[in-house]
């Protein structure tokens, strides 16, 4: 996504991953690289264990900005 600017911690955003599945991710707090957040959809954590990401739904993640795709929804 060309403008990180617009994002806010709240923001529902779109996320490819390292194993090739896109992911909904709610974000919590921005870092230097990326953004903290949590996996919202379970069909998305179905994916990530399908490649042997084991998370759960309370489990925080880490995005790399060059993985954010677009913002599904405002906070």
């Amino acid at each position: 996504m060309k403008n990180q600017s617009k994002l806010k911690p709240g923001d529902i955003i779109l996320a490819d991953s390292f194993c090739d599945c896109k992911t909904n991710v709610k974000l919590t707090k921005k870092d230097d690289m990326g953004w903290w957040g949590y996996v919202t959809l379970p069909k998305d954590l179905k994916c990530l264990s399908n490649n042997e990401v084991k998370l759960k739904k309370t489990d925080e993640t880490f995005v790399f900005d060059f993985h954010i795709i677009k913002i599904i929804r405002k906070s």
